[in-house]
């Protein structure tokens, strides 16, 4: 099971802002989730690295439904869980079902509002951001499901890795 990083981009005329996302729940915190970001472009880092920069990770295009894709996954994932679940309540009546919450979608405009730093950026990092609490939400579905011997056996001990989609 691979926690593939998340590699946004965001392709403008004379720029390319690429932002990291961290999937894995064992990522260093004091990089934070959002663990990278590049300009690649004149005066910036060279456009050649962009291979680099996206090999192994699960890209997401500005303006492409590649968050919309990650919810409903997420979503799908969660209803099987909950299907798991209340098939184990009904074998054993007395188990204590998890109370498992979808993520709500978010807007990326108005993260996008709350930017801060070179405009070239501002789109990107706010699908990295909205991506970001698409996986800070997976991984406290992931916490609740772990908590269930039940659910352990029929998932696995271990978070799985963000279902992306598509």
């Amino acid at each position: 099971m691979t926690h593939r990083v998340i590699a946004v981009v965001d392709k403008q005329k004379d720029v390319t802002a690429i932002w990291h996302v961290q999937t894995s729940p064992d990522a260093p915190s004091a990089s934070g989730i959002l663990s990278g970001a590049w300009l690649l472009g004149d005066g910036e880092v060279d456009p050649a690295r962009h291979d680099d920069l996206t090999a192994g990770t699960h890209v997401i295009h500005t303006g492409s439904d590649g968050l919309e894709l990650i919810h409903a996954a997420i979503k799908e994932q969660l209803a099987e869980y909950q299907a798991a679940a209340k098939a184990a309540k009904k074998k054993n009546p007395q188990l204590t079902l998890p109370r498992f919450d979808a993520p709500e979608p978010t807007d990326v405009g108005q993260l996008a509002e709350a930017y801060h730093g070179a405009p070239e950026g501002r789109l990107a990092w706010a699908y990295a951001t909205a991506a970001a609490e698409l996986v800070e939400a997976w991984h406290t579905i992931e916490a609740q499901r772990r908590s269930r011997k039940y659910l352990q056996e029929a998932f696995g001990a271990t978070t799985r890795p963000l279902p992306v989609g598509g």
